[in-house]
């Protein structure tokens, strides 16, 4: 299935380096068509509509759906939003974001959310974590070499909690690095395991770029074999409220940029807490002036499987859509003051 034939890096951070040509990417019209939009969706989005659709799910545990949207700007201005960090800097659910590979050592538990912190070090497999059977275990560990400490009044054991996440946040990035999805380690539920790796196999399968950049599409799929030159990527980490809980997230992105045109892959390699895994093509082509962007996104979570998997998934894929066309409204509100 085709979801996506143009993507758009919304959330970027970096500056981009030139690119060399790719395949022309189709019009908006084309594009919209492909995706399944009725005609007259161009005159929508141009009318400031935020168009939503659902996408085939391939698993009980997948939300899927994709919004277009339109920004009067040029490119280039919502690129040096996107750049500068303005893109995530208005989002109020995102408490800190920083780059993994460099300067990890800004992410932990603050003083106010030190009961989230003993609550890691008291964890154990279940749902209310993702870790490993090993991360668990070292967990564990450090409860008993702490004696007793509580984060919550002690400053020292709050940097110890911090610093073993950051350490098992560094070791998670590390084997992604070196064998792409295949070594994202599990979540130990108990008596089995939610697998990220799987569904993130799985997403890649289900959202190809299609013909349009065959590039992006094998660097993807084949990181981490290597990526020509012209894609570039960065590795983040994220620290977000989900669920009134300050959650840490690593983030891959893979993106290139042509004049008129941006194509990007992000994937959340590990999630915290709440959900999974996740992972969007995102995308935008300029045409006269207007940005005419796109957001495909693919969450995996436990929670709409099982008993009445029907009624929790579309409860949970409206209230995905519905944060969605949230951010990119107060996205476009900043970009075209």
């Amino acid at each position: 299935m085709k979801t996506l034939t143009f993507v758009l890096g919304i959330l970027l951070l970096v500056q981009l380096p030139a690119t060399v040509a790719q395949t022309t990417p189709p019009t908006i019209d084309a594009t919209l068509s492909t995706m399944g939009f009725e005609a007259g969706a161009k005159a929508r989005l141009l009318n400031g509509e935020i168009l939503s659709k659902d996408l085939a799910e391939g698993s009980d545990k997948e939300l899927a759906a994709v919004v277009v949207f339109r920004i009067r700007a040029p490119l280039s201005k919502v690129m040096e939003a996107a750049h500068t960090g303005k893109t995530l800097q208005i989002e109020p659910e995102i408490l800190g974001f920083g780059k993994a590979d460099s300067d990890l050592a800004k992410l932990g538990y603050t003083a106010a959310e030190a009961s989230e912190a003993l609550a890691a070090l008291n964890s154990a497999p279940g749902s209310r974590f993702n870790f490993s059977k090993a991360e668990f275990d070292r967990w564990r560990a450090l409860k008993a070499k702490l004696n007793g400490a509580d984060p919550r009044k002690d400053p020292q054991a709050l940097e110890a909690v911090n610093a073993e996440y950051r350490s098992i946040l560094t070791d998670r990035l590390t084997a992604y690095q070196k064998g792409g999805v295949a070594a994202v380690a599990p979540y130990s539920r108990g008596k089995n395991e939610a697998k990220p790796a799987e569904e993130l196999a799985l997403a890649t399968r289900e959202s190809p770029v299609g013909k349009a950049f065959p590039d992006f599409e094998k660097a993807i799929a084949d990181y981490p074999a290597g990526s020509p030159g012209h894609i570039d990527q960065e590795y983040l980490w994220i620290k977000q409220r989900v669920e009134k809980r300050p959650v840490m997230i690593l983030a891959h992105r893979m993106y290139l940029q042509e004049k008129d045109h941006v194509v990007a892959m992000e994937r959340q390699i590990y999630v915290g807490a709440s959900y999974n895994c996740q992972q969007s093509m995102v995308g935008a082509r300029e045409e006269d002036g207007v940005v005419f962007a796109a957001y495909g996104n693919r969450c995996f979570t436990d929670q709409v499987a099982g008993a009445m998997s029907g009624m929790k998934h579309g409860i949970g894929r409206g209230q995905m859509i519905d944060e969605l066309k949230a951010h990119f409204e107060r996205v476009r509100q900043m970009l075209e003051k």
